[in-house]
C-alpha cells in the first residue's frame, strides 16, 4: 500500500527503477526527487540525464 505522501507527492520508493526515476524527473522538469519508504524519506535523486535517457 502507496502512502499518501507517494500518491500525492509523486516520491519514488527504493524498489523504483533508475527509468521510473528519469521518467517522473523528466516530466516535472526537475534534477531532485525524493524516495520514500513506510512515509519516512529515505533518501534523493539528484542528477537528471537531459535526455530522459539513464
Amino acid at each position: 500500500m502507496k502512502s499518501l505522501t507517494d500518491v500525492v507527492a509523486g516520491a519514488l520508493h527504493p524498489d523504483d527503477s533508475v527509468q521510473t526515476a528519469g521518467i517522473r524527473m523528466g516530466d516535472h522538469d526537475t534534477s531532485k526527487w525524493p524516495v520514500s519508504q513506510d512515509r519516512k524519506l529515505v533518501g534523493m535523486i539528484n542528477k537528471k540525464i537531459p535526455s530522459g535517457k539513464w
